[in-house]
């Protein structure tokens, strides 16, 4: 019973946050969101494929969140999947040296190369990012690697590593 309250109020805010993240884009003021409810919006846009208005969410979060590199992290996803990926890669080479947790890191360096088309650097990074994944997580990871290996013509290996994630 009271999961479901909390669920509804959870939902209520975050549409109240999107509504004023919004009302912000086309010049009134944000006013206060805390980092949670700003990685919620962050969340919300990818969801939707919305990579600009990730990004410029990801970018108002780290300028008040500067302490808390998930958000310049957030910013290389969203330039990813605005097709940035120079500029992506570059920002995540940064991060390297910041401290971010290093599975996030190998993950998002994974895809980026993937989809740059450069299968073998993505798998090399998630091959890496898997000992380091939490359980929940593994069936992403090799969902992923597999259809790196697809994508080289490489069916044995794809194949191989499924099997694998059925096993984990």
């Amino acid at each position: 019973m009271f999961e479901d309250d909390e669920e509804s109020l959870g939902e209520n805010q975050l549409d109240g946050d999107i509504e004023q993240f919004e009302a912000h884009l086309v010049g009134n003021d944000l006013g206060f969101i805390d980092s949670h409810r700003m990685e919620a919006i962050i969340d919300h846009y990818f969801s939707l494929s919305d990579f600009k208005k990730a990004k410029r969410a990801a970018q108002i979060a780290d300028a008040n969140f500067g302490y808390n590199n998930i958000f310049k992290l957030r910013i290389a996803q969203a330039l990813c999947g605005e097709k940035k990926y120079n500029a992506a890669l570059d920002l995540l080479s940064k991060l390297i040296a910041e401290g971010l947790p290093t599975f996030e890191l190998l993950v998002t360096f994974g895809s980026v190369y993937s989809q740059m088309g450069q299968f073998k650097k993505g798998v090399d990074y998630l091959l890496q990012a898997l000992p380091l994944a939490e359980h929940d997580e593994l069936a992403d990871i090799y969902h992923d690697i597999a259809h790196a290996y697809a994508q080289m013509d490489d069916f044995e290996q794809s194949i191989l590593t499924l099997e694998r994630g059925l096993k984990d």
